[in-house]
């Protein structure tokens, strides 16, 4: 019945009495086949939060991802609505043993976004919502949402939330048997370990097709056993099949150059796409132009190839991804869809994907991808045939000053494109998200030698203060403009047709840099500050005034302060 898996197969999994167990109370014990089943489909009534287990061993009862020495199981939480039917049938196709029970919050029809997450996500997506913001940022099914409320914003216990009522929503836990198990001892350092699980976890989830949160990552992660409401419905089913070797579906996704592979398991991004593209495109956005693009009827009339109507689902139209490559299988359509602006309850045009490959992406980066594929070109993008009838006003920019660096009148230099040409400049009559973006290159170049960083998760700079010594300041409104104005950066207004005229940096634009989360700012992390040379992780001597990357330590030595030359070998 259970092919692939041995007779004797066994692990060894860590169990606590709560989420909030302490240190030293996780207790690991020995399971065999029959075991795990009988514990993982044993539904039994109560609260959300009580006994848990890991998906291996720990050393000294400790649950974090620095004391899980193996690993023998994983397990992955499907919260964004997918049908229990539609995961049975791909645990099937896939011919995978796999014990799926139901979770305590399966059929909620209510849930909860952090307010500040929300305001975060609209300010890079003008005129998104809640509906919007948990299809791509939770990757729920847009069925979930028909017809959805989004409530005011309210404070809770655990913060400003805005509630989101919708359709009731299946939720799941699947579990898989580790084909082999993951060993700390098997890679020449923990660091390593770590991120070749996480890298093995994506993969796996791509393959499967399901969307997976960051945090899933963690080797240490918990899951509750089967636990339900008094009277609520539940399932616990196991499907026959084979063990899981999630580390072979990194080694045949992954790209040819193995230090990409490893930058990218540790969540940096491929900096070769067309930044000049980019900047076109969001420039055609802010002209109007994506608030009216009918994008499915353009892929229709010019690439019909890539349409997937099979798995239509009224107006959201499917298309095969224009990074399909990137996908774990890049066989396996699905997940990825469009729709045309007037058609949904956003502003203008729809693309998204479900693919963790493409976690990330924003409309126009998928938008980029299919001018580079030949699916759609710039034209088709200014083609009226495209297009909603809009009411006569100001003309929009033509496909030439878009796309082709073409100038409107009559190509005299003027004192706006004069500045535009300097560079170090913000126009902030652009699209929001352009401004944004401008912001944080301008501070990007500033930083170039680090001196402002994110420290406890807050843009942050190192000042000295009146005794000579080093002082931590969080950066605030003035601080953050005084740092732009004293490095040249410019804010311009257009003023008329052809001039500008420099404003201050606008108050809105500056807390909205300083809201943002360190992974869209890019500032280096600190840890600490140090007033002497110090030796770092690995022996290293730190005695440099300045940043030290890695160990994300500054030595600001306080004024006046000479250190004594240190020798080579110290005795």
């Amino acid at each position: 019945m259970l092919t692939g898996i041995p007779d004797n197969w066994s692990a060894t999994l860590a169990f606590g009495s709560r989420s909030e167990a302490p240190k030293g109370a996780w207790k690991n014990y020995s399971f065999d086949l029959p075991k795990l089943i009988d514990g993982l489909t044993t539904h039994g009534v109560g609260e959300k939060d009580g006994k848990c287990f890991l998906q291996g061993s720990c050393v000294e009862g400790n649950r974090n991802a620095k004391a899980m020495d193996r690993l023998y199981i994983v397990g992955i939480d499907v919260d964004n609505g997918t049908p229990s039917a539609e995961l049975d049938r791909l645990v099937k196709d896939r011919g995978l043993f796999c014990i799926r029970y139901s979770t305590h919050s399966s059929g909620a029809s209510v849930s909860e976004i952090r307010h500040d997450d929300l305001v975060t996500y609209q300010r890079a997506n003008p005129g998104s919502g809640a509906r919007e913001y948990l299809i791509n940022k939770r990757g729920y099914l847009p069925a979930v949402l028909d017809g959805c409320e989004e409530a005011a914003p309210a404070m809770t216990g655990n913060g400003k939330v805005v509630r989101v009522t919708h359709k009731p929503m299946d939720k799941n836990r699947l579990v898989f048997v580790l084909a082999k198990p993951w060993d700390v001892d098997s890679y020449p350092t923990q660091t390593e370990a770590l991120a070749a699980w996480k890298r093995a976890y994506i993969a796996f989830a791509d393959w499967l097709g399901l969307v997976v949160d960051e945090s899933c990552t963690d080797v240490s992660r918990l899951f509750y056993m089967p636990r339900h409401a008094d009277g609520a419905p539940y399932e616990a089913v196991v499907h026959p099949g084979k063990a899981i070797d999630i580390f072979a579906l990194v080694s045949s996704a992954g790209s040819d150059n193995p230090f990409l592979d490893a930058a990218e398991a540790m969540g940096a991004k491929d900096a070769t796409d067309s930044s000049a593209m980019m900047q076109n495109l969001r420039r055609w956005a802010a002209s109007g132009y994506a608030d009216t693009f009918m994008i499915a009827d353009a892929l229709e009339a010019r690439s019909p190839d890539v349409m997937r109507p099979e798995k239509d689902r009224g107006d959201i139209r499917h298309i095969e991804c224009p990074f399909q490559d990137e996908h774990s299988d890049p066989s396996a359509y699905g997940g990825t869809f469009v729709i045309n602006a007037g058609e949904s309850s956003t502003n203008g045009f729809v693309v998204g994907c479900h693919h963790n490959a493409c976690a990330g992406r924003d409309r126009l980066d998928f938008l980029s991808g299919m001018i580079s594929r030949g699916w759609l070109t710039t034209e088709d993008l200014c083609a009226p045939e495209f297009h909603l009838e809009v009411e006569e006003g100001e003309p929009r920019s033509t496909h030439g000053e878009l796309f082709l660096g073409e100038g409107a009148g009559d190509g005299k230099a003027t004192k706006a494109t004069k500045a535009k040409a300097e560079g170090r400049s913000v126009w902030i009559d652009e699209d929001s998200t352009f401004v944004m973006d401008a912001i944080i290159e301008e501070v990007k170049r500033i930083n170039q030698t680090p001196m402002v960083f994110s420290y406890g998760g807050k843009p942050s700079r190192v000042i000295t203060d009146d005794t000579g010594s080093a002082a931590l300041v969080r950066m605030d409104l003035d601080r953050m403009r005084n740092l732009l104005m004293r490095n040249g950066v410019k804010f311009l207004k257009k003023k008329g047709q052809d001039d500008c005229k420099e404003v201050p940096a606008p108050a809105d634009l500056v807390n909205m840099y300083l809201a943002l989360e360190r992974e869209e700012t890019e500032l280096p992390i600190l840890k600490g500050v140090v007033g002497a040379p110090a030796f770092l992780a690995g022996g290293v001597l730190h005695d440099k005034p300045g940043y030290d990357s890695r160990s994300m330590m500054l030595y600001h030595p306080p004024q006046g302060f000479k250190a004594l030359p240190v020798p080579v070998k110290p005795t």
